[in-house]
């Protein structure tokens, strides 16, 4: 199992790095060369937990920790966007495809924290760890002479390097690309909801279900919202908490249900052009700024401008689902 470290792993987490540093000649430290206390391990995960740009994966099988991917951001926004990984496997649990694993859990947290370059430097003469790491797409950039003395023989690394795009990252979009969307959407969504029938765009097809006028309502909401985190995170201390809303409790106190239609996609409208504004004049440096989400996860505001465009058409099938071809008649259910 890949997962997230754990302040709780600290001690697990130690006694696996000193096993690391006593079973091969491949990592930083010589066996024993590892000062670190069970205090200092624990506050050490404590603060890569709360960096947006940080954190640790961990293997765990057999009830143990065998194996991690450490990734350590930069302080300075010049170097949020990149990343420096550590790696070790225990050799008990070597050729199990637990590396590979571990790369593609890091991709996963790069594509949600707007991570763009990953970096590690590697002994030349490793050639298992090179081979992972090529098959992982990262490339050769250069050869540190004499980087290491180990056993008392220099040691030259390569250093490696991995650039992602939205070609890389699987369900990456950039902010063009959401930009683009959403002012598509901007002109195709009052097309389909206007030509509605009051009596289907009334209609709940549960007693507990939003009927089409009120679906519509809170994506009213939503905008409302995301336009408002759109603008914080680019002028308040960041990561910005990205704190929830009281989704039906606004849809029934806007009373939507009691509002046509009309007046709903023209409130939509309005709204969503402004986002498409604001988002368009965003300076490129500040994609990456952070939001945290409940449970102490960041994402980047790239990665929020994405989801909004995923939850604005996860809403729309929802409508289409519920609305015979054309929505116009129906007239009879309740």
């Amino acid at each position: 199992m890949i997962r997230e470290i754990l302040a709780s792993d600290a001690a697990a987490f130690l006694a696996l790095n000193k096993e690391l540093d006593r079973e091969t000649a491949y990592m930083l430290y010589e066996e024993n060369e590892r000062a670190t206390t069970l205090e200092q391990q624990k506050k050490m995960i404590t603060t890569f937990l709360k960096m947006p740009n940080s954190t640790i994966l961990v293997a765990e099988q057999d009830g143990q920790l065998v194996g991690h991917l450490s990734v350590i951001g930069g302080s300075v926004n010049r170097k949020k966007h990149s990343v420096y990984l550590a790696v070790g496997v225990l050799q008990s649990y070597g050729n199990r495809g637990i590396g590979t694993a571990l790369f593609e859990e890091m991709e996963k947290w790069a594509a949600q924290s707007g991570i763009k370059r990953v970096e590690l430097t590697v002994m030349t003469h490793n050639e298992p760890a090179i081979s992972l790491y090529k098959k992982m797409g990262f490339k050769t950039e250069g050869k540190k002479i004499c980087s290491l003395v180990v056993d008392g023989k220099s040691v030259d690394e390569y250093y490696m390097g991995k650039v992602f795009d939205k070609n890389v990252l699987k369900g990456e979009m950039n902010m063009e690309t959401t930009i683009v969307q959403l002012n598509e959407w901007v002109v195709k969504l009052p097309k389909k909801l206007e030509v509605l029938s009051e009596a289907a765009a009334s209609n709940r097809p549960a007693p507990k279900n939003w009927s089409p006028k009120e679906i519509a309502g809170h994506l009213c909401d939503s905008a409302i919202h995301n336009l408002q985190r759109f603008i914080n995170v680019q002028h308040e201390k960041t990561p910005l908490a990205l704190t929830p809303y009281k989704q039906d409790e606004w849809v029934e106190l806007q009373h939507y249900q009691a509002t046509s239609m009309a007046e709903i996609v023209a409130l939509w409208r309005s709204l969503n052009k402004q986002i498409a504004s604001v988002l368009s004049h965003i300076p490129t440096e500040k994609y990456m700024y952070q939001f945290e989400l409940e449970g102490g996860k960041f994402v980047s505001l790239e990665w929020l401008a994405k989801d909004y465009i995923a939850h604005l058409e996860h809403h729309i099938k929802q409508i289409d689902a519920q609305l015979p071809l054309g929505g116009k008649v129906n007239e009879k259910r309740t």
